[in-house]
């Protein structure tokens, strides 16, 4: 049934695949991650086949669904189509008639709170909140959700903008403590590291370098700070996520005990 929801895509339009052509149980390089993937999390793969895409996301999707979790997808609708004729017609149209599943079309959604060419922070909330207050009080579970809106923003040649939801979506992971999953075109992401605009962006947002002749600030605990998000969730900052996971693949047990302070 069509949601008065801005952007709300019709489900059951789209769970068309008879059985034998869906892949979401066939063999997959991540089948583990993607059934039961860390929380919170934000994980981007990069892909340059829309059958990996689909089959990819699906399995993401039908582990959430299983499990009880709310599950939101903001994708295009030719994607939409790939993804959800993947899943079981049954379980999806239940959980889209139930409110476990949500599909928003990824353009109008981005288009709903970017301003001058740019995220802005209040919209892109006001946007996303409610779906996530909702899905809380509704399951008391876990949320996953898919994202395509960075990549749009990256064909687009909007790199600053594209950096900057990213910034966005890992403040919302934390203090939800969500499971984010995003997957861009290969192409688009061999454009973006080549572009020296990106990259002197991401030098200036990510390692703070300061160009010749600019005077720099960092503004500890800021709103797009890592640590403050962490904190008002809660949580551990991603720094300290990142060491626990090289410690962890060392084989030494994770926290500050195993090495000492970090900072």
């Amino acid at each position: 049934m069509q949601s008065e929801q801005k952007g709300r895509v019709p489900v059951n339009d789209f769970l068309q695949l008879p059985s034998s052509e869906r892949s979401a149980t066939t063999p997959h390089v991540a089948a583990g991650f993607l059934a039961a993937p860390p929380t919170p999390s934000h994980t981007v793969q990069f892909y340059d086949d829309d059958a990996f895409l689909f089959q990819t996301v699906a399995r993401f999707a039908s582990a959430g669904l299983a499990a009880g979790e709310h599950l939101i997808l903001i994708v295009t609708p030719a994607h939409a189509r790939g993804i959800l004729g993947q899943l079981d017609p049954q379980l999806a149209a239940l959980a889209s008639s139930s409110g476990q599943l949500t599909v928003l079309d990824a353009r109008a959604t981005l288009e709903s709170f970017m301003r001058e060419g740019l995220p802005d922070a209040e919209c892109f909330r006001a946007a996303l909140e409610p779906l996530l207050a909702g899905s809380r009080a509704q399951s008391g579970r876990g949320v996953r959700a898919f994202g395509e809106m960075v990549d749009l923003l990256l064909g687009d040649g909007n790199p600053e903008a594209a950096l900057r939801l990213e910034e966005l979506w890992e403040t919302l992971v934390a203090e939800r403590q969500m499971t984010l999953a995003q997957l861009r075109t290969l192409q688009r992401q061999q454009q973006r590291v080549n572009d020296p605009a990106y990259v002197e962006q991401l030098a200036r947002d990510k390692l703070h370098f300061c160009m010749t002749g600019q005077t720099c600030y960092v503004i500890i605990g800021g709103p797009g700070s890592g640590s403050a998000a962490a904190a008002r969730a809660g949580g551990t900052p991603w720094y300290d996520r990142l060491w626990d996971s090289v410690q962890q693949a060392d084989g030494k047990p994770a926290g500050p005990a195993a090495g000492g302070s970090r900072r």
